[in-house]
């Protein structure tokens, strides 16, 4: 893709420096998400689970009913397996960031196989965070890495009037 004859393409990288607990730290080479991020998540099986629906009663456990006799439905966001399982997700989109954002990465190496074509990335998803678990990672470094590297798909305010300029060409 060419936009006022200049090409656009690649993926913003920047070099963080993660400071380890033991003391010294590590340079890092993060890159942002590709574009396609999201839907690459959904194809790929790791998606928001449904919220459970159940019957809602009245204050004797009778069920409600509409004008029509229908049971009215009610969500139930309280259910432990449904917490359970968003918590879940939202640890295996955090793994997925960080495995896409340090792809390439000369200095970090996963011992996970990432999973081929119709492969299962939500155990994928969920072996990259017992390897990083295990490696003694806290969950404010993940934090911190998943921010970077969503950060770097943004346009900071500094980035802005020369993205500007290059690409609006005055009058």
């Amino acid at each position: 893709m060419k936009i006022h004859g200049e090409r656009v393409g690649g993926r913003a990288r920047t070099v963080v420096l993660w400071k380890l607990p033991a003391g010294g730290e590590v340079e890092l080479s993060v890159s942002a998400l590709p574009l396609g991020f999201a839907c690459q998540l959904r194809r790929r099986g790791v998606v928001m689970p449904v919220v459970p629906v159940r019957v809602a009663r009245d204050k004797e456990g009778r069920p409600l009913k509409d004008g029509a006799g229908l049971a009215v439905p009610m969500e139930d966001r309280g259910d432990c397996g449904y917490m359970e399982a968003v918590e879940r997700y939202h640890q295996r989109v955090a793994m997925l960031v960080l495995y896409e954002g340090l792809r390439g990465n000369a200095h970090w190496q996963w011992e996970c196989v990432e999973p081929g074509e119709g492969g299962d990335w939500c155990r994928f998803a969920d072996a990259l965070f017992e390897e990083l678990e295990t490696a003694g990672v806290t969950l404010g470094e993940v934090v911190w890495l998943c921010e970077t590297i969503t950060a770097l798909g943004l346009q900071g305010q500094e980035q802005v009037p020369g993205a500007r300029d290059r690409f609006f060409l005055p009058a």
